[in-house]
């Protein structure tokens, strides 16, 4: 009877035995499976992460692409030997306020095709409302103005025009593309022996084309804003770093 008793006691100690021995094989399997578990939610995270920032690659391209189809491919652009850079464009289009405007301008004038001549600057540009003429100096400056009234070749002074301005892209000063707005006074003189003239004295002043000469003396008459940060007597320079300038090109733009 002990004998049996004994049996039985080494059996149930086997068993509790190997029962402790899957509980602790069990809870091994359970702390792997959750260490795994952890790993999975780890690369969850990161694989979120990762589709995130995919996302967003994928959102900059498409912007990019936006941009080039807005901004890389207007008439304006294409059809300029001046703005070799897209991102003038893109300035240029904000400066004139007016989409449908901007998309729609076609080079009317250019001294590359043209010519450096008043006469045929004239027989192009007069009375060519909305017009924007962009001039690249000798040493690689490019700067201009707008005038909504348009160039002509009589009538002296125009009126005010209060959605004239005069720009700059490109200066020695590294001074950002910037517009500067009309403020008050003659906003563009019109004259047979003059072609682009922004300004009393000429913010922004080119007499004889064929001089291939123009000025920017004129911003002691204050009819255009200053560049910030620029004074009167500083001004005239600011264009070019000098307030006379050889032209390489010239070239007007309007519907």
């Amino acid at each position: 009877m002990e004998k049996k008793l004994q049996e039985k006691d080494e059996l149930i100690q086997s068993l509790y035995l190997k029962i402790e021995k899957l509980s602790k094989r069990n809870k091994a399997l359970y702390q792997e499976l959750l260490r795994r578990d952890q790993q999975l939610q780890e690369k969850e995270k990161e694989n979120f992460k990762m589709k995130q920032e995919k996302e967003k690659q994928i959102e900059k391209i498409k912007a990019k692409q936006k941009f080039s189809q807005e901004f890389l491919h207007p008439p304006l652009l294409s059809q300029s030997t001046i703005l070799n850079d897209p991102e003038y464009a893109y300035y240029l289009k904000n400066f004139i306020s007016n989409d449908e405007l901007f998309y729609s301008m076609k080079l009317g004038f250019s001294t590359k095709n043209d010519g450096f001549s008043n006469e045929k600057f004239h027989k192009k540009c007069d009375g060519k409302k909305e017009s924007l003429a962009i001039i690249k100096t000798t040493n690689g400056f490019v700067f201009g103005g707008f005038t909504k009234i348009g160039f002509g070749s009589k009538g002296g002074y125009s009126n005010p025009d209060s959605h004239s301005f005069i720009f700059t892209l490109k200066n020695p000063k590294n001074y950002p593309p910037s517009k500067f707005k009309y403020k008050s006074g003659d906003s563009i003189y019109r004259d047979p022996n003059y072609s682009v003239y922004f300004g009393s004295g000429g913010h922004v002043g080119i007499k004889n084309l064929s001089s291939k000469k123009g000025w920017s003396s004129g911003y002691i008459y204050g009819i255009y804003e200053y560049p910030k940060g620029i004074n009167s007597k500083e001004a005239p320079k600011f264009f070019t770093g000098k307030s006379t300038w050889e032209i390489e090109t010239l070239e007007v733009f309007f519907k």
